[in-house]
């Protein structure tokens, strides 16, 4: 898979969670909420970061699922990079890695293949 649509199909995630998180900000009654969690360390803000994370692997998967499907089958490769993608997803949540660290293991995987 090229650098460059794998780039393309990175970034739409983290701005729909980044949209996503100030909406829920803006509505939510409860002051934690509001809590600025990009340095906090508190459990509420772990679980808010592993939450965004969780989401953001599960659409890269549903997303190079979806070109694999729809791409012409020459490419051999691709299919095998985005089997390792999901047998890594699989593997760190059986072995009980937090899932921003899959998440960066899955970013460093598809920019050095």
């Amino acid at each position: 898979m090229k650098i460059a649509m794998l780039m393309v199909l990175l970034m739409p995630i983290h701005a729909d969670a980044r949209m996503e998180a100030h909406a829920m900000k803006r509505v939510s009654a409860d002051p934690s909420a509001t809590e600025d969690c990009r340095r906090s360390e508190t459990p509420k803000c772990q679980a808010v970061r592993e939450t965004r994370c969780t989401a953001a692997i599960d659409g890269f998967i549903a997303r190079v699922s979806e070109i694999d499907r729809t791409a012409p089958q020459a490419d051999v490769a691709r299919g095998s990079l985005v089997a390792a993608f999901k047998k890594r997803v699989a593997d760190n949540r059986r072995a009980g890695v937090k899932e921003c660290q899959t998440w960066g293991e899955l970013s460093g995987m598809a920019f050095n293949q």
